[in-house]
């Protein structure tokens, strides 16, 4: 399984840079941007293709993704422009301590 996702301190925090960079993803496949980037990241959150928010709300994610079967995970945690700051940020936040 692939999906895009951000991680931030706070579920507020993830919305704001993953929601600008779904739309800027969005925009440069397709070539229109979405009328709501925001809707649209809601929506990814809400059916799990898109892991967003806290780092304890993506770590729920994962865990039902585990219960489901899923035992890879391809974790695009720079997309649409997104600054590689935050997705070195990503990267960090998931990966265990001391790795």
């Amino acid at each position: 399984m692939a999906a895009s996702g951000c991680t931030a301190e706070s579920d507020a925090a993830a919305e704001e840079i993953g929601a600008s960079a779904i739309g800027r993803l969005i925009e440069s496949t397709v070539g229109v941007a979405p009328p709501d980037p925001r809707g649209l990241h809601g929506l990814m959150r809400e059916r799990g293709t898109g892991l967003f928010g806290s780092l304890d709300h993506v770590a729920g994610q994962l865990q039902r993704l585990e219960g489901m079967g899923v035992e890879h995970l391809a974790f695009v945690t720079r997309f649409g422009g997104m600054p590689a700051d935050a997705a070195l940020a990503n990267l960090r936040a998931l990966a265990p301590a001391g790795a």
